[in-house]
C-alpha cells in the first residue's frame, strides 16, 4: 500500500518477526545500522535501504534471517509489533555477531560487505576488483570528457596531441573542460537531460501548445537546473533560488504573470515563499494539484534532490506519534505508515502551496488543513533531525518549505546526490562500489573546498581513476 511514494532521509531496514512467521520491516533499523557503521558508503550522505534485510518487506532475506535468529537466542520478545526500543537496543550487538558470516555466498563477510557500501544479503551486490589495465590515461581521458561534456569525440589530430604525460595529460583534459563546461551542448541541452527525471516534463500540458490553458511553462524549470549548475555558481540554488531565469538566461525575481499564448503562465508564487526547483508553478502543478497533504510533492522533493525514494525502499526515517492521518487516507496501519511515519511529516511543509485550485498556481496560503503540523504551527515534527522552532538559523516565518529547503542543502544527501548525478553521466554508468568508493571524498570537496560550484566537482570527477582507466 501506499508503495508508489517517497520520502526523506533513512533507511526500512533490518528485520523483524512478529511470532514464527509474521515479519515486519523496522524502520528505525536503518539509523541503528548507520550508527554501528557510520562511515559505509551505504550511509555516507543517505542511509541504507530496506534490502539491506529484506527482499520485499517484511521477507527477511539471507542476513535478516540471521539477525533474527540472534534476536529470538539473545530473548528479544517480538511483541507487540510496535514496539521498538528493545529491538534498537539489542541492534548493535547482533549486527557485530553476523559481521564475520558471509550471508549471501558471494565471498565477502558481511563486514566487508558493510565496509566496501554493497549489501550484505544479496549476491548480485558485491565488489568486483578492476582489472589491472593501468593508469589513469590521458588520452582515454580526454577522449571521454570531449564526450561526455562537449558532445562530440575529439579528432585524432586532437588526440594525437594529448600529452601522454599524466600530469600534463591532466591539465589537457581541464583545459577541455574550460570549452566544454562552456558550451551550449553542456548547458542547453546535456544538463537539460539531467534535468529531466527531475522536471517530468509532459508534453500535453506543456509550455508548446500554444494555448492559454496549458497548466505550466516548465521551460522557467530547464533554465534554473542550467543556471544553478553551470556559470561557477552555488548549486545550493537548486533549492534556494527566490529568483527564475528568462529566456535570456538572466535571474528575475516573481511574481509575475506574463499570460499570453504558448501557454506561459508566469511564476505566479511569492518571492519569499520561493525554493529553487521545487516552488515553481509547473512542480506545483504536475506533483501537488488539489492535494489537501501533497505527499507526492514532498517525496519528489526528497528523491529528486536529495537522493532517496521509498518507492525503493529507501529514506524511511520515522518521527514520532507519526503519522496522525490528518486527511483520513488510512495510512495509520502497520502496511502503511512503516512509509508514512516519514512521508507525512515531510509533506507537512508543503501543505501551504497550492498546485491547482481557486487560487493562482502555486500561490501560497496561510490556511493549513486541520491538525497539519509544520510551517507557522510551532512544528516540532523534523525528519532532518532539526527542530525547526529552536534553530536560529531559520526564521520561524518560514517554516514551510523554504525552511525545508535551507536544512536539505545543508545535509550530505544534497551533496552527495549532485557529484554522484554528475558522476553517473560522466561514466555513463550507475557509479558500482569501487567508484562510489572513489566519488565519496570529491562530496566532501564539493562542500567544503568548492562550495557547492558543480563544475569544480567535474574536474575532481575527470580526475579519478574510475574515469580515466581503460
Amino acid at each position: 500500500m501506499h508503495t508508489t511514494i517517497w520520502a526523506m532521509r533513512g533507511l526500512a531496514a533490518c528485520a523483524l518477526v512478529l511470532g514464527s512467521t509474521v515479519s515486519w520491516a523496522k524502520p528505525p533499523a536503518a539509523r541503528a545500522w548507520c550508527e554501528t557503521y557510520p562511515t559505509s558508503p551505504l550511509c555516507v550522505g543517505r542511509t541504507v535501504s530496506c534490502t539491506a534485510c529484506h527482499t520485499a518487506a517484511p521477507d527477511l532475506n539471507g542476513y535478516g534471517e540471521e539477525i533474527q535468529v540472534e534476536l529470538l537466542n539473545s530473548g528479544y520478545e517480538f511483541f507487540p509489533a510496535e514496539e521498538e526500543t528493545d529491538f534498537i537496543s539489542r541492534l548493535p550487538a547482533i549486527l557485530r555477531a553476523v559481521e564475520p558470516r558471509d550471508s549471501d555466498s558471494d565471498g565477502l563477510s558481511n563486514l566487508e560487505e558493510a565496509t566496501l557500501g554493497t549489501m550484505p544479503g544479496n549476491t548480485q551486490s558485491h565488489y568486483v576488483a578492476p582489472p589491472a589495465v593501468g593508469a589513469w590515461d590521458p588520452r582515454f581521458a580526454y577522449r571521454r570528457a570531449s564526450v561526455a561534456f562537449c558532445g562530440e569525440p575529439p579528432t585524432y589530430a586532437q588526440l594525437q596531441a594529448v600529452p601522454t604525460d599524466v600530469t600534463a595529460g591532466r591539465a589537457a583534459v581541464q583545459t577541455l573542460l574550460d570549452t566544454c563546461l562552456a558550451s551550449d551542448f553542456w548547458r542547453n541541452e546535456q544538463l537539460h537531460r539531467l534535468a529531466d527525471k527531475r522536471i517530468r516534463p509532459m508534453h500535453a500540458v506543456g509550455y508548446d501548445l500554444g494555448n492559454t490553458f496549458a497548466l505550466g511553462d516548465y521551460r522557467y524549470d530547464y533554465r534554473l537546473f542550467s543556471h544553478a549548475l553551470t556559470g561557477n555558481r552555488d548549486a545550493r540554488d537548486l533549492l534556494r533560488a527566490n529568483y527564475h531565469v528568462d529566456a535570456t538566461g538572466n535571474p528575475v525575481q516573481g511574481p509575475f504573470d506574463v499570460g499570453g499564448g504558448g501557454g506561459n503562465l508566469g511564476q505566479p508564487l511569492q518571492t519569499d515563499k520561493r525554493a529553487g526547483m521545487i516552488t515553481t508553478a509547473w512542480f506545483l502543478v504536475i506533483h501537488t494539484m488539489f492535494s489537501g497533504l501533497p505527499r507526492t510533492t514532498a517525496a519528489q522533493a526528497y528523491r529528486a534532490y536529495l537522493g532517496q525514494d521509498i518507492a525503493l525502499s529507501e529514506g524511511l526515517r520515522p518521527v514520532a506519534g507519526e503519522p496522525v492521518d490528518v486527511d483520513q487516507k488510512g495510512v495509520t496501519p502497520r502496511t502503511c505508515n512503516v512509509c508514512h511515519s516519514t512521508l507525512d511529516p515531510l509533506a507537512y511543509a508543503f501543505s501551504a502551496y497550492q498546485g491547482i485550485a481557486g487560487q493562482a498556481t502555486g500561490t501560497f496560503s496561510v490556511v493549513r488543513m486541520a491538525g497539519v503540523r509544520g510551517a507557522g504551527n510551532n512544528t516540532t515534527a523534523s525528519i532532518f533531525d532539526v527542530d525547526l522552532d529552536a534553530n536560529p538559523a531559520l526564521d520561524p516565518a518560514q517554516h514551510g518549505v523554504v525552511g525545508w529547503a535551507s536544512v536539505a542543502v545543508a545535509h550530505d544527501a544534497f551533496a552527495r546526490t549532485v557529484v554522484f548525478m554528475l558522476a553517473e553521466h560522466a561514466l555513463g554508468r550507475i557509479p558500482d562500489a569501487g567508484d562510489t568508493q572513489q566519488l565519496l571524498p570529491l562530496v566532501t570537496r564539493f562542500k567544503a573546498v568548492h562550495t557547492f560550484v558543480a563544475e569544480q566537482a567535474i574536474r575532481d570527477i575527470v580526475n579519478t581513476d574510475a574515469f580515466g582507466r581503460p
